[in-house]
């Protein structure tokens, strides 16, 4: 084949002894003085011999690969534990609001979640507010139907006084 100066070739030929050859060729000029010589060089090996020693490479290095392997599984396992402790430690705290161990989220956590742990308590607190004003209108409202059951209940012993003892008991049931 042509082959440009200088450019590699690379072919699959077949050996003297029925092997198959890996070849590479390179087209050179060599200058001695005013002399210049093209040489066309031509360097072939046995493909099996190179496939052997491909694969006592992989045989070789296969025990220090597979121990990379783990190092860096183990490594990453790692990482991750480290890197989502924060998040255990936010869901512990969340866990001790909703068992009513703290009304807070009071604990120093990581600064990576500071923002969620003061939202979640400025949660917390209107949802507290909330409860207060609702205890808060149902003790009104316990307090102004206090003053009808008391007189409901004073009409019913006076009817009963009076001898209306049916109604007096429907009042009183009503109370």
């Amino acid at each position: 084949d042509k082959l440009a100066l200088g450019a590699i070739h690379e072919h699959v030929l077949p050996g003297p002894a029925g092997q198959t050859l890996l070849a590479r060729e390179r087209h050179l000029t060599l200058q001695a003085g005013d002399e210049v010589r093209r040489l066309r060089i031509v360097v072939a090996v046995d493909k099996q011999s190179l496939l052997q020693a491909r694969n006592a490479f992989a045989r070789d290095m296969f025990p220090y690969l597979l121990v990379m392997v783990v190092v860096l599984l183990l490594a990453a396992w790692v990482q991750i534990r480290i890197g989502l402790a924060p998040l255990t430690t936010l869901r512990r705290g969340v866990m001790d609001v909703r068992a009513g161990v703290t009304p807070r989220m009071e604990r120093v956590y990581p600064e990576e979640v500071m923002p969620l742990v003061d939202e979640m308590n400025g949660l917390l607190d209107s949802q507290q507010q909330t409860v207060e004003r609702a205890r808060a209108w149902t003790a009104d409202l316990a307090h102004g139907l206090k003053t009808p059951l008391t007189v409901l209940t004073a009409e019913a012993q006076r009817l009963r006084d009076e001898g209306s003892e049916e109604i007096a008991d429907r009042l009183e049931t009503l109370a």
